[in-house]
């Protein structure tokens, strides 16, 4: 046979592919990060848990909470006497992290910053601090920083619900400081329309967008709230302080990436809204009031007047 005549075959790549690490829940993009409008970890979570079709109590309670009392152990432990001790735990506490308020989830506290290493851990996601306020905790006291019940704008539940988008609770409706809808300029309401019920922050069983308590839809068409003339400096307050917390929020991923010296420890930090009531005040936009803060402004050293008084 002539050797021209041979066949020739490509050769074939034994090395094993490099395959990605797989997470153990779905990891789903968080809705809005990175803007005005990201969503809080609340309502990640019962996206998470609808993606998975199973109740939002039973992914907290069978994959969240295992992981919550690992990283509350200490250090000095073993990993195995770690999961003896946790596993104690969470067979004597059955409600464990069943709690629906805003502050067990949102805030910027030890017990949120270990539910989210563990949801990080289960997603292998990096950027779930950004859905509570976490990042602000260098900057901000945050005592009494949410609504004691939960708000939402039905005209923009009415919207994707029209337009097919995600449902998702975007975490500045939580926050105290936001009483109105800036994309809509109307109220956020607090009752169901149907059975006039307030909603829990985390929806152990409904879905979002829907009454917890008889499963009405929450959304509706509403016209833009008519302000009176001698109610107009209430309106710009009111609209000016959504829009800077929307302006904060969006800006958290950057919290995130910045040095941890950059904002200094203070001998006393100033509540939020008493921080956005100086900016406003001063005319500056929130994210000049956080230079201020961080003392310093293009590498030079500032005297704070105006915001060393904060409280």
């Amino acid at each position: 046979m002539v050797v021209e005549d041979v066949p020739l075959y490509s050769t074939w790549d034994l090395e094993t592919p490099k395959l990605p690490r797989r997470s153990h829940l779905y990891s789903l993009q968080p809705g809005g990060l990175g803007t005005a409008r990201v969503e809080s970890l609340t309502s990640y979570l019962s996206r998470l848990a609808e993606a998975h079709q199973v109740a939002v109590g039973a992914l907290i309670r069978y994959e969240i909470t295992p992981w919550f009392l690992i990283y509350s152990q200490s250090p000095r432990l073993s990993r195995a006497d770690a999961w003896q001790v946790s596993w104690a735990i969470w067979q004597r506490n059955p409600k464990l992290l069943q709690e629906t308020t805003a502050t067990a989830w949102l805030a910027a506290s030890q017990p949120v910053k270990r539910i989210v290493h563990a949801l990080e851990t289960l997603t292998l996601r990096q950027d779930l601090a950004c859905l509570t306020l976490l990042p602000w905790r260098p900057l901000f006291s945050l005592t009494h920083a949410f609504h004691t019940e939960p708000f939402w704008c039905p005209m923009c539940y009415q919207e994707w619900r029209e337009s097919g988008a995600i449902y998702t609770e975007p975490l500045m409706w939580s926050l105290e400081g936001v009483n109105v809808c800036p994309q809509h300029h109307c109220y956020l309401q607090l009752w169901c329309l149907y059975c006039r019920h307030p909603q829990p922050f985390l929806r152990l069983s409904a879905r979002l967008g829907y009454c917890s308590n008889c499963g009405a839809w929450l959304g509706r068409s509403v016209e833009p709230t008519v302000f009176r003339p001698e109610d107009l400096k209430k309106k710009r307050w009111l609209f000016w302080c959504a829009d800077a917390i929307g302006e904060l929020l969006a800006f958290t991923p950057s919290l995130q990436l910045a040095p941890s010296d950059q904002f200094p420890q203070r001998r006393r930090k100033p509540q939020l809204t008493a921080f956005l009531k100086r900016c406003y005040k001063l005319g500056i936009s929130c994210i000049e009031g956080l230079n201020l803060l961080s003392g310093s402004v293009d590498g030079v050293q500032l005297c704070l007047p105006g915001f060393e008084s904060i409280k």
